[in-house]
């Protein structure tokens, strides 16, 4: 019995560590997708004339990767997914 134990706490510690690395992976993945109009407009800055309103077109751009991490993190973590739909689905305690 104890011969068998060992390799499946093992193996669930391997497969949390794999979908750590896995979220973290898509949230950085996310951040560099969608803040890179934003670099882009900095880099256009230092050797020409950036286009009209290009801190609007960066700000939008930052916005979005702000609310997709967000909308990420949301989906990833279970507790709080949990206690969010008791409170839009107005669970009552009795």
């Amino acid at each position: 019995m104890s011969r068998r134990i060992t390799p499946v706490n093992t193996l669930l510690r391997a497969q949390r560590g794999l979908k750590m690395v896995q979220r973290t992976i898509i949230i950085v993945a996310i951040l560099v997708i969608l803040c890179f109009p934003y670099a882009l407009f900095i880099g256009i800055s230092f050797f020409t004339p950036p286009p009209k309103y290009h801190f609007r077109i960066a700000y939008i751009f930052a916005d979005l990767s702000i609310v997709s991490v967000m909308l990420a993190l949301f989906q990833f973590t279970d507790s709080l997914k949990e206690s969010f739909m008791k409170r839009i689905n107005g669970t009552s305690n009795t």
